[in-house]
């Protein structure tokens, strides 16, 4: 269960803060939204390992959250989906078991 805590609550947090505030801020300034989006979610996705379908997966949600970033000023909105995405997959995998 402390997994799932940690799936849901810190990673969302602290990859947001990485990806969309930190990488995808900076690319933005010098790529424009959507390039910046495009190559700050294909990092984002690269990094996770998870295969060829589902980092497609990965990457189509991070570019969502780079432009849902980017149209509201916030991070918020991504990391509360980010979060729940976490959370759904986290416990279909803990019903699974």
């Amino acid at each position: 269960m402390l997994h799932l805590v940690n799936i849901t609550a810190f990673a969302p947090v602290g990859e947001e803060l990485l990806y969309r505030g930190v990488l995808f801020g900076c690319l933005a300034r010098r790529l424009g939204t959507h390039w910046a989006a495009l190559l700050s979610s294909a990092i984002f996705a690269i990094v996770h390992g998870y295969g060829l379908f589902n980092t497609a997966d990965v990457m189509l949600s991070g570019y969502v959250w780079a432009r849902l970033d980017a149209r509201t000023g916030t991070l918020a909105p991504s990391i509360i989906s980010h979060s729940l995405m976490n959370f759904v997959i986290g416990m279909g995998r803990f019903l699974a078991r």
